[in-house]
């Protein structure tokens, strides 16, 4: 064999859905499917893939979240968040933004933070940026703005949050809500900007330089030595350390020194763990996607899939994940399906691959 095996993800895909538009955002939980595309319709499906709703909420949906508190959708879309019911799509509440949302986290007792952005296109810049605290009814209980553009937002254990900035000034924003105000505190982490970040209590951030720094529960930073010179696009936390995608195609693991690293050739744009022993690594070309599927212990490249349109987003919950594309198709796969498939000396025959159409065209 000449190397690890690439497939068509839909040969292997465990059900296959299309939204009008491409798909911006995708969601999966013990019961629930969903997806959202660029012009604001959302569809929830059941794990049999039986279309549960439907909702337009009238822009480009870009996160969902569900609330641990009241376990009702949580979503932002365009210059919007709203609550949703997860059992008829009722949108219970909205709250508009001066710009487009961009990050949401749920915080506690139903209340959550959302980011928002103003892009210049003349200064093709961001030109006003907000931190938004809502509660749990839709009401804006602190807003702050700023400059930069966060990129990573982070609730800490002791109720403060965190930003990982762009330019101008980078660095992290602490913020920590004082009665009616946001008190804010700026820490300096050098000239190069954030880009992306991970953690909750221990907090990564990834540079566009390819730094990556370490803001231990204490506050203290700390420069991790230099593991690449490529900007850091994303960045995930796993038991055998961290998982690294840079803007060249370079997929590293990182733990105290780099375990391996493996050359994907274009831009990672997702990581997602698939299971404890896998991750998914999306990339783009400009023209090809492929999702590739790594081993996480050696970083052996356990399958590539190629994509039929860039991956907008991914979502793993147990032993299904979920992948939106910009040509407007989902695609569900469950693990010991694909597992078989993978494994399948016979998969590429086209005994199989009229079965597979045959049995997906059932689940539509």
């Amino acid at each position: 064999m000449g190397g690890p095996r690439t497939l068509a993800a839909d040969s292997v895909a465990w059900m296959e859905r299309r939204m009008p538009q491409s798909i911006s955002a995708v969601h999966i939980d013990d019961s629930l499917i969903l997806a959202g595309d660029w012009n604001g319709l959302i569809v929830a499906w059941n794990l049999e893939g039986e279309e549960l709703w439907s909702a337009d909420v009238g822009d480009r949906v870009t996160s969902f979240k569900i609330d641990p508190t009241d376990q009702d959708i949580r979503c932002i879309a365009g210059r919007e968040a709203m609550r949703i019911n997860p059992i008829d799509g009722e949108i219970l509440w909205k709250t508009e933004f001066d710009g487009s949302t961009d990050i949401l986290s749920c915080a506690d007792e139903g209340k959550c933070w959302v980011s928002s952005s103003v892009y210049d296109i003349e200064l093709n810049d961001f030109v006003i940026c907000a931190i938004t605290h809502i509660g749990a009814d839709g009401e804006i209980i602190h807003r702050l703005e700023f400059d930069e553009r966060p990129w990573s937002l982070h609730i800490l254990p002791s109720g403060k949050i965190a930003l990982g900035l762009g330019r101008p000034r980078g660095g992290l924003l602490y913020l920590k809500p004082d009665g009616n105000q946001l008190v804010d505190n700026h820490f300096d982490l050098g000239d190069s900007p954030v880009c992306c970040g991970v953690g909750q209590d221990e907090i990564l951030l990834g540079h566009i330089n390819g730094s990556i720094t370490k803001i231990s529960t204490d506050g203290k930073s700390d420069l991790l030595p230099s593991i690449t010179k490529e900007t850091i696009e994303c960045i995930i936390k796993s038991p055998l350390g961290l998982l690294i995608g840079t803007s060249k195609g370079s997929a590293i693991c990182y733990d105290d020194e780099v375990a391996w690293t493996v050359d994907l050739e274009t831009e990672i744009e997702h990581i997602r763990f698939c299971n404890q022993e896998c991750a998914w690594f999306g990339t783009w070309s400009g023209s090809n996607a492929t999702l590739s599927l790594i081993d996480v212990k050696s970083g052996t490249i356990t399958t590539h899939f190629t994509l039929s349109a860039r991956l907008r987003d991914i979502a793993v919950h147990e032993n299904f994940t979920v992948i939106g594309m910009d040509d407007g198709r989902l695609l569900v796969f469950e693990e010991k399906m694909l597992t078989r498939r993978i494994d399948s000396e016979s998969i590429e025959t086209n005994d199989r691959s009229d079965l597979r159409d045959r049995l997906r065209a059932l689940r539509k």
